[in-house]
């Protein structure tokens, strides 16, 4: 009977010793907390750059539409007359000539 309660307890202290191993592994309840706020902080950054993002894509949107609306109704539009214009006199122009002509003299 002593060889099987030897390999008892050698089988019990391998799993005691496993245990403890085991044990050391746990998260404790500060590592999970500190986990907890690491998560949360990088949800918060993402929500954060992802809202922005889709602000931004959904303002380059309505300005698009707004531009390509304006650009239609703009192009459906006849084109507008020409401006009547003022009648104005004709320019008066004056000939001067450079030297008077001679006339012969008479005697």
């Amino acid at each position: 009977m002593e060889p099987r309660v030897k390999a008892l307890e050698d089988t019990m202290a391998a799993l005691q010793q496993d245990v403890a191993v085991m044990r050391a592994n746990y998260a404790t309840k500060a590592d999970v907390a500190e986990i907890r706020a690491d998560i949360n902080k990088a949800i918060a950054e993402n929500n954060r750059w992802t809202h922005t993002a889709t602000l931004g894509m959904f303002g380059t949107f309505v300005l698009g539409i707004l531009g390509l609306m304006f650009t239609i109704w703009n192009a459906s539009k006849p084109p507008s007359a020409p401006a009547a214009q003022v009648a104005t006199q004709p320019p008066i122009i004056i000939n001067v000539p450079g030297q008077a002509p001679q006339t012969p003299a008479k005697k």
